[in-house]
């Protein structure tokens, strides 16, 4: 820790790559072999880039980075201090913590975080508990982007494999140089934190899990999905799929796997519950002037003297149409 110009307190990374740096009695570090010269400036450059591009990243669950300096023949990152635990430290000390809520809450921000990295044309590569703070308001921050480097990755294979990462957490192609690495990678490592959040168990090196398959063994990382309680399916499944050994199975993008999980304000398995309809209006009716074959009706309340005077013009016409008919049936030869 240290105190910048603002009198903040911020944390200093130094670029210091095991294997190729060693440090002199008054601190300076320069390279350890000669012939390694090349590799170290080119790490040191990478260093600096890497922490320029992470300045520009304004996000809430990326740690802020102020500020890059060269001095004591080497680079330093300065980065905003952040009071909180480690996910790491909370898993295997504080397990009450991580209920299915809080898991829940914790892996949308997860995501969010490494979002916003691929979206500045980074990869984490080292994406691990101990890589996330979690302070006492719940939010989580993504630290350590010493094993970061930039989609246009080094041609040296020394470059490469001085990238440091936890294997248990590592997708095959972290260990295996010339497989290519994209944003997948990441998320693998992503489902890896998230099983272990929920196992308690950290899951088996990808190689071994490689190996196993390879011999037709049953794989020992088993699904969460329909094993684990208390979670949406839709959840669990992405974190099966995002930990597959198949890279087209795991989804593609941290946005993919978002889409396809439920709000986090939705604790069903599926889509909210639709919101119920108003009643639906009366439709009103449209009056329109009675044919021949159509009455029309008329309010009794409003029109009674009128009734009465069709029913006494019905009463009449009926009374002439019988008399006709009377009528018709006499012999008036027979009258006076």
């Amino acid at each position: 820790l240290a105190t910048d110009s603002l009198e903040r307190t911020v944390v200093i990374k130094e670029c210091f790559p095991q294997g190729l740096a060693q440090r002199t009695a008054d601190t300076t570090v320069q390279v350890l072999h000669a012939e390694d010269a090349g590799t170290f400036d080119s790490v040191l450059n990478r260093f600096v880039v890497e922490a320029r591009k992470l300045s520009r990243v304004s996000h809430p669950n990326v740690v802020g980075v102020t500020a890059v300096f060269r001095e004591n023949g080497t680079a330093y990152m300065v980065m905003a201090y952040v009071p909180s635990r480690e996910l790491q430290e909370i898993i295997f000390t504080d397990p009450d913590y991580l209920t299915p809520d809080r898991i829940q809450d914790l892996a949308r921000q997860m995501l969010a975080a490494v979002k916003a990295v691929h979206d500045a044309d980074m990869l984490h590569r080292d994406i691990k508990p101990a890589n996330m703070l979690v302070d006492d308001a719940g939010r989580l921050v993504l630290i350590d982007f010493g094993a970061a480097r930039d989609n246009m990755s080094a041609n040296s294979r020394k470059v490469s494999s001085l990238m440091m990462f936890s294997e248990c957490y590592a997708p095959v192609e972290l260990h295996t140089p010339g497989l290519p690495q994209r944003p997948d990678s990441d998320l693998y490592s992503l489902a890896a934190t998230l099983y272990t959040m929920i196992t308690r168990q950290v899951p088996e090196l990808a190689a071994t899990r490689g190996a196993i398959l390879g011999n037709d063994g049953e794989d020992p990382v088993q699904p969460l999905a329909g094993r684990v309680q208390g979670y949406p399916s839709d959840f669990l499944t992405m974190i099966d799929a995002a930990l597959s050994m198949r890279r087209a199975m795991r989804p593609q993008t941290a946005q993919d796997w978002l889409n396809a999980i439920a709000p986090a304000d939705d604790p069903s398995e599926g889509a909210k519950e639709p919101e119920p309809k108003p009643p639906e209006r009366p439709t009103p009716v449209n009056v329109t002037p009675s044919t021949k074959e159509e009455k029309k009706e008329v309010p009794e309340e409003t029109d009674a003297a009128g009734k009465i005077a069709a029913v006494c013009l019905t009463v009449a016409v009926l009374v002439g149409f019988v008399w006709s008919g009377l009528l018709s049936t006499l012999d008036f030869d027979v009258w006076p």
